[in-house]
């Protein structure tokens, strides 16, 4: 990181305060990025050479993409369930009063 040139220092500061940004600090006892987004850093290589931690996080995506899919295909299904419902009755097919919703009789 240090060269001959001590004129391109500008040019390294990037480099420099991703370094303290993921760097364990002992007074904190955590990094500075961890601080301010709430997770830990993932460093490139770890991208590319599939670490445990990418794994399980991965597989913790798929598992919620998955649950997703599962959803929209229950509401489709709902949806297509209650528009049947409602051509049936609309076609007296159904009587009202024999819909599934339930009346409730008080005593006064």
């Amino acid at each position: 990181m240090v060269t001959e040139n001590k004129h391109d220092w500008d040019e390294r500061l990037q480099e420099a305060l991703w370094v303290y940004k993921t760097t364990h600090q002992t007074t904190t006892n955590t990094t500075p990025y961890s601080l301010v987004y709430g997770v830990q850093t993932v460093v490139p290589i770890e991208t590319q050479v599939v670490s445990l931690r990418v794994a399980v996080h991965q597989s913790i995506i798929d598992d919620e993409l998955k649950e997703l899919d599962l959803l929209d295909e229950k509401r489709l299904t709902a949806q297509q369930r209650l528009q049947s419902y409602q051509n049936n009755v609309s076609n007296g097919e159904i009587p009202i009063t024999d819909s599934p919703i339930l009346a409730v009789e008080r005593t006064i």
